[in-house]
């Protein structure tokens, strides 16, 4: 991902854009984890997957 970043940054901003590739790929992937992965998915519902694992596995009632 680095590598394809510096590549396309110095096409199409030459070498400054090499220079700042790296920089806001992991700004982009920060913000990315933080919007995607904390905001969204920790709101998402879950439809028995680990849920209804987690209640099966507790055994049996007596």
């Amino acid at each position: 991902l680095a590598l394809l970043s510096q590549f396309v940054f110095a096409v199409l901003l030459g070498p400054l854009g090499l220079l700042m590739a790296l920089p806001l790929v992991v700004v982009l992937q920060v913000l990315v984890r933080e919007v995607l992965i904390h905001d969204v998915m920790d709101r998402w519902p879950l439809g028995g997957g680990a849920a209804g694992a987690a209640t099966a596995r507790e055994g049996p009632e007596d």
